[in-house]
């Protein structure tokens, strides 16, 4: 039960308004095309998460 529970504060409602389609064609690869909407926001969110951790680490 309580991992259910930790698992829905995880979860949040996102507005893409005006950007779907640039999310939509973010990569040219095939297997970009096949992931969904929503593994496509996960990937370049944490993408660009890493950058930023790695531009930290570089500052510091």
């Amino acid at each position: 039960m309580a991992d259910k529970a930790a698992k829905k504060r995880d979860r949040i409602t996102l507005d893409i308004s005006g950007m779907r389609e640039r999310i939509e064609v973010a990569r040219s690869d095939p297997s970009w095309n096949r992931l969904s909407l929503n593994k496509k926001i996960q990937v370049l969110l944490e993408e660009r998460l890493n950058q930023l951790e790695a531009e930290q680490s570089e500052a510091d």
